[in-house]
């Protein structure tokens, strides 16, 4: 018979010692996190034994998983206190810089938040390094660790400029010997635009969008244009979207519904202020319903709430489900227009499915709280393959 009770009482024991450790070394998260290793890997043994817990069925699952997030979380939260710890104690600091370089962490968005002379370096070096890249050796951490140290006076214009090189970078290296070498990259660079909030990026993005836009370019460098164009919005670009217009003459009916489609269509709309035809894609589409639903409530269109409440009945999509809630909720409370930075398009979240594909967790909210809410981790959000990601 299964040693249930064994089992949970073992597995408070451990979260008691990891509880102890935590407190005992908040001061030195190197330690800690050496300590908190020996701990994990010290009871997993018994944990995953079957004969341990006399389960012949694998009921130990439904206690270990969840067990096993609750670590997953406390991992990053020792990880997180490394920059603070440094702030604090200077005598720390380089080693706890280097703890966060180190080769299994590369937290370049934690180095930022240390935010001195030798973060900044690192960060600028790892910067250069990423426009040569393969797309399965990008990191996302650098762009976070730009916008980071971005955030100080005395590093803002390095970063600025680190922003403005990347995309030239970027094409000179887009395709090296027949290989696509760094889309992740680009997009994640395009997105770190709108996060910095600098008008003065916005030439670099027309340019960027021109060159990812063009027929010549991999499929996998055409879907940055998504990204970009979102970019474009957040930056308040308010000069001619025939651009747009052109490129989704020739995507639009071919990959209806793809993420990089409708990240098109959204900013279309959005920067042309056209609830109406916003509302027309959402009674016709049901691929990339979602994101008409997002420019709806990004341009409160408080006109056709009505309409909106009217069909959520029908929707079978937990994900989709959760994107419904959210926008009837935005336009019954909204009195004005979104912040930029507030929008609801932002909850689908920054990574490309390419990311996702190479085992990267969603940062999609709605698939969180699909998850969340029915209960199951099994839920995924990939509206194409990349199949042909190296052809």
């Amino acid at each position: 018979m299964f040693k249930k009770k064994e089992l949970i009482e073992y597995i408070q024991k451990v979260k008691e010692e990891l509880d102890h450790l935590k407190k005992s070394f908040a001061n030195d998260p190197i330690k800690l996190y050496e300590h908190f290793w020996q701990t994990r890997r010290g009871h997993e043994k018994k944990l995953n034994s079957a004969d341990e817990w006399n389960d012949t069925n694998n009921e130990r699952w439904d206690f270990i998983n969840p067990f096993n997030d609750e670590l997953e979380i406390l991992e990053e939260e020792i990880i997180q206190l490394a920059p603070v710890v440094a702030i604090k104690d200077k005598s720390k600091t380089d080693d706890l810089r280097n703890f966060l370089y180190h080769q299994h962490l590369k937290r370049f968005d934690l180095i930022g938040k240390i935010g001195d002379d030798k973060s900044f370096e690192i960060i600028k070096k790892a910067t250069i390094e990423e426009f040569t890249k393969k797309y399965y050796d990008a990191s996302p951490y650098i762009v976070q660790g730009l916008i980071e140290i971005g955030r100080i006076e005395k590093y803002h214009a390095g970063v600025v400029d680190l922003f403005k090189k990347s995309f030239d970078e970027f094409y000179l290296n887009a395709i090296k010997d027949g290989e696509l070498i760094n889309s992740v990259s680009m997009q994640s660079f395009a997105f770190g635009c709108a996060n910095l909030g600098e008008i003065e990026l916005i030439d670099s993005l027309l340019k960027a969008y021109n060159y990812c836009s063009s027929e010549y370019s991999h499929y996998e460098i055409n879907k940055v244009t998504g990204p970009i164009a979102l970019a474009l919005c957040f930056l308040g670009y308010n000069g001619k979207v025939k651009f747009i217009s052109k490129f989704l003459g020739k995507y639009e009916e071919l990959y209806e519904g793809s993420d990089f489609v409708m990240d098109n269509l959204y900013a279309l709309w959005l920067l042309k202020k056209d609830e109406d035809s916003a509302f027309e894609y959402f009674q016709d589409h049901e691929q990339g319903l979602g994101k008409s639903l997002c420019a709806l409530a990004d341009l409160n269109a408080k006109t056709y709430l009505q309409e909106i409440k009217n069909r959520i009945s029908s929707v079978t999509d937990p994900i989709i489900l959760e994107v419904f809630k959210e926008a009837i909720k935005r336009l019954e409370t909204q009195t004005e227009l979104p912040l930029p930075s507030e929008r609801m398009i932002w909850l689908y979240g920054k990574k490309s499915t390419t990311e996702l594909v190479l085992g990267s967790e969603t940062d999609n909210e709605f698939v969180r709280r699909a998850r969340k809410n029915s209960n199951n981790n099994n839920i995924f959000e990939i509206t194409e393959t990349d199949e042909d990601i190296d052809s």
